[in-house]
């Protein structure tokens, strides 16, 4: 595998030719930060007896660990693949999500007035009936389901129809230098 640094990433990128992975230190990082985050605020919760936020810390603590968890199982499954354990996972991660959702939703509404905590309530219940739509009714794998697989003419081009090798090459360096130059 090819590891190249670009000026605008300060990061690695990785070439895919061989197929080796690397890894990265980021959700060390993150998994740190969580826990620290999570547990002073639990200790501070705890010392002046707010038992409910604790509870409700250890929960969003643990089911973050436990989101990670699934969506790396999620996303190690074949894309195209339609089985028992793809569906449990979206099933899972759609359940903790929204329970983590509403539990920030009732734990915090208690500092708002009740037009904001509605408010809040709402926009918790749209982005669950959003990943309800993600996960289970959108279908992002299959083309027709956005229009985009019709022979329909978009600005003036028919589908279907394809640049030369040249052409897309000289676009993607000029891309590549438009985003070097930002």
């Amino acid at each position: 595998m090819k590891i190249t640094h670009s000026s605008s990433s300060p990061l690695p990128t990785a070439n895919s030719e061989t197929g080796t992975k690397i890894y990265s230190v980021l959700p060390l990082f993150g998994f740190i930060n969580i826990t620290i985050s999570s547990s002073t605020t639990i200790y501070r919760a705890s010392s002046n007896g707010d038992i409910p936020m604790v509870v409700f810390i250890t929960f969003v603590y643990f089911g973050s660990l436990l989101l990670e968890y699934w969506f790396r199982l999620y996303h190690q499954l074949p894309p195209h693949e339609k089985s028992a354990r793809k569906q449990k996972l979206k099933i899972g991660i759609w359940v903790l999500l929204s329970s983590i959702m509403f539990g920030f939703a009732c734990q915090f509404s208690t500092f708002m007035s009740p037009f904001q905590s509605l408010a809040f309530f709402a926009v918790v219940i749209g982005g669950n009936c959003l990943l309800f739509y993600v996960y289970f009714i959108w279908n992002g794998d299959d083309q027709k389901s956005c229009g985009i697989g019709s022979n329909s003419s978009i600005k003036g081009k028919k589908r279907g129809t394809s640049k030369s090798g040249k052409v897309e090459e000289e676009e993607n360096r000029a891309l590549n230098q438009n985003l070097d130059n930002v």
